[in-house]
């Protein structure tokens, strides 16, 4: 995993959870809201199923 990518999932977390764009920018480090808001919140899954199979190819204690 990239730390883009990590900074996404806890951004998406963040989000999820309800927190306020000021609140995930502050923990993003980004000093302006809309840098967050434009680029990490507000991208929900356009594929539920392709959400749910790439969850459970996570949870696969084979995956390596």
């Amino acid at each position: 995993m990239t730390s883009h990518a990590f900074r996404k999932t806890v951004a998406t977390a963040l989000d999820d959870a309800g927190q306020t764009a000021r609140g995930a920018a502050n923990q993003l480090g980004h000093s302006r809201i809309s840098m967050t808001q434009d680029h990490y919140f507000d991208r929900k899954a356009p594929n539920p199923a392709a959400t749910t199979a790439i969850q459970q190819a996570f949870q696969d204690p084979n995956l390596t």
